[in-house]
């Protein structure tokens, strides 16, 4: 059997992910291995050597007595893990669509998570320090017994010892030290921000351009884990060996990518106990795969083409539309009870009430009251939130409890007491099962929800709009980006009439890393970034909707007058801090905070001097995400986003 040949890393790492560093911590982990080396030093020529019988000191002092013990350090990087930990948080709740100001890393539970964190490095990195000059000491020691080194050399080897040791730590070690716990601080902080979101069922492994056999090993064999579980358990270091996200190892370039409750639901992996490294079949089938694909990522380049690719919907043949419906006569007035399905009062795609304000033509479009109802009632009986509040209060009593201990029993305790660790785990434990329980239940709601929102909103097929999709640069069509376009588009399609005549709208889809998601008139292109949310792509599809759809536009640019008015305009980074915006973005909110948040309701009312509007990406993102919360919310604006659908509200 041919044997397989394992990529082998290039000189130095690859960041395919964009990971911080740490450099701010790495400076400051040097500053200490500087101040320990000095102490060292100067114990070593004039320090006490207890009972040592010769020049060389019987033992080291404890590196509290140097004023760099463990918890002096802790005290040291506890801030600047807070700070990863506050910006990944806030990053990643953005990243989902939620808003960032959510997340407080001042919160006693995150907080406590910050300084464990720290007091575990901080332990870990002074152990191994201890570890190194215990070594030198015996090795030199060893040496003088040997005869190798005479007696009044022996505190010149052992210097030039101690110098190197912290030469490495100055130069390799702290770098090492802080991508490895900087990369740590994200992924623990997203992880926390995913229970606290409420929307993040599980993690999947994104290996590396540099991926070892371990990590190559957890990606092929337990890709994907729920929220809460861990992907592998690798030695036995009470901080390290649970690996519920990267680093698997010091140096590890992987990250994980949230899967979202709106999300097709992967098959769930059990965790890896001591996995073994990847086997040849397994390099062959994820590690070579993996390489290519971060390749043509951070080369800018296309990714070569597939032998196939996902077809887009394709229009039926005329013949397969339904018969028109006869026309009633000129003077003939629709009854007020609302006709049969098979008798409808209007065609669809055609617009209602042209030439009257939209504001009109939206309170007499009746035939889209009852639908906006009826999805308003989606969530009729209320048996599954009822069931979600009932678990989120018991969270919160398991949250006043944790903070009864640790301001109690737990408190001043120490991370490495068994019994503290084992009433924290403890809580962790529990607190993972109602989160899994709360899961389930949102999983089986939104399903019931996206199949009933189908069958109300649902067109025929033979009236469907339809997509033709071009791969551009970046853009896979073996990736979770395709997979996620496709559902989008499907989505959208099957509610979207087409109109007249109507020919598939052509979209170019490129895809650069950490890039934000716009859409282009001119180019027929969007841009995402790698893995994004199909909501994001529903939102960048409404834009070209509204550019090829004919009236789509025009309807709304007279929604958005209709509700901002004489509104003034307000710079969106004025009115949304920390958002991110540039300096020439300019919104109104109107009131549509009631469906969409302080934050983004700005962002609906975005001015472009194009004349293009954000009113339908907006809307078709809301009803991709909440269509009940739309519809109870503001259901004027849900109403209008049907109307745009099925065409009655068009602009002819």
């Amino acid at each position: 059997m041919a044997t397989a040949t394992k990529p082998k890393p290039p000189h130095g790492e690859k960041n395919t992910y964009n990971l911080p560093r740490g450099d701010r911590l790495r400076r400051e982990l040097r500053s200490v291995f500087a101040s320990q080396r000095r102490a060292i030093l100067r114990y070593l020529a004039t320090g006490r050597k207890g009972h040592a019988t010769g020049p060389l000191p019987a033992t080291w002092p404890d590196w509290h007595d140097f004023g760099t013990g463990t918890l002096t350090l802790a005290e040291r990087m506890a801030p600047l893990l807070s700070l990863t930990w506050d910006a990944a948080g806030s990053q990643f709740l953005s990243r989902i669509g939620l808003d960032p100001d959510r997340w407080d890393v001042t919160n006693p539970h995150l907080a406590r998570q910050v300084d464990e964190a720290a007091l575990a490095f901080c332990g870990s990195t002074n152990a191994t320090t201890s570890k190194r000059l215990d070594v030198a000491l015996a090795e030199t020691r060893e040496a003088l017994h040997q005869g190798v080194v005479k007696e009044g050399e022996s505190v010149e080897v052992l210097t030039k010892r101690i110098n190197a040791i912290f030469d490495g730590a100055e130069k390799y070690r702290a770098r090492a030290i802080a991508q490895t716990e900087t990369s740590r601080a994200v992924h623990a902080a997203q992880e926390a921000a995913a229970v606290q979101s409420g929307v993040v069922t599980g993690w999947t492994w994104l290996l590396s351009g540099d991926a070892c056999p371990i990590c190559v090993a957890i990606a092929a064999r337990a890709p994907a884990v729920r929220l809460g579980h861990a992907f592998a358990v690798i030695g036995d270091n009470p901080h390290y060996s649970q690996v519920k996200f990267p680093p698997a190892h010091p140096h590890c370039n992987c990250t994980v990518q949230e899967v979202l409750d709106t999300d097709p639901q992967p098959a769930w992996s059990d965790t890896l106990h001591q996995p073994k490294p990847a086997t040849d079949e397994e390099w062959e089938a994820v590690a070579s795969a993996a390489e290519a694909r971060d390749a043509a990522i951070l080369a800018g380049k296309p990714p070569k083409p597939a032998p196939t690719r996902p077809k887009p919907p394709v229009k039926p043949p005329a013949a397969r539309k339904p018969a028109k419906p006869p026309r009633p006569p000129a003077a003939t007035k629709p009854t007020p009870p609302p006709t049969s399905p098979a008798q409808p009062a209007w065609k669809p795609g055609t617009p209602i009430d042209a030439g009257r304000p939209i504001g009109e033509r939206i309170a007499g479009a009746a035939h889209l009251d009852a639908k906006v109802q009826a999805i308003a009632g989606l969530d009729a009986g209320g048996r599954s939130q009822a069931e979600i509040d009932a678990l989120q209060d018991r969270r919160n009593a398991l949250a006043d409890e944790i903070r009864a201990y640790l301001a109690g029993p737990g408190a001043n305790r120490s991370v490495l007491d068994p019994d503290h660790q084992a009433a924290l785990h403890a809580f962790d434990r529990r607190e993972r099962e109602l989160l899994d329980r709360m899961t389930a239940i949102r999983d089986a709601e939104q399903a019931r929800i996206r199949s009933e929102l189908e069958a109300l909103l649902g067109v025929a097929p033979g009236e469907q709009a339809a997509w033709t999709h071009t791969d551009g640069s970046g853009f896979k069509p073996r990736s979770k980006n395709a997979a996620n376009r496709k559902e989008a588009a499907d989505w959208l399609a099957s509610k979207l009439v087409a109109g007249p005549g109507a020919a598939p709208i052509d979209v170019r889809w490129e895809s650069k890393p950490r890039v934000r998601a716009y859409a282009s008139r001119d180019r027929k292109m969007i841009m995402v970034k790698k893995d994004e949310p199909p909501a994001i792509m529903v939102h960048e599809l409404g834009h070209h909707v509204e550019f090829a759809i004919p009236g789509a536009e025009q309807a709304a640019r007279e929604f958005l007058m209709h509700r901002v008015g004489n509104q003034a305009l307000r710079r969106l980074r004025d009115v949304v801090p920390n958002s991110g915006y540039d300096p020439t973005e300019m919104g109104r909110d109107d009131e549509f905070a009631k469906a969409f948040g302080d934050r983004k309701a700005w962002y609906v009312g975005k001015h472009y001097h194009s004349g293009s509007t954000e009113i339908l990406s907006m809307g078709l993102e809301l009803l991709y995400n909440s269509p009940v919360h739309f519809a109870k919310n503001d259901p004027e604006y849900c109403k209008f986003i049907l109307g745009i659908l099925d065409g009655s509200l068009r602009s002819p």
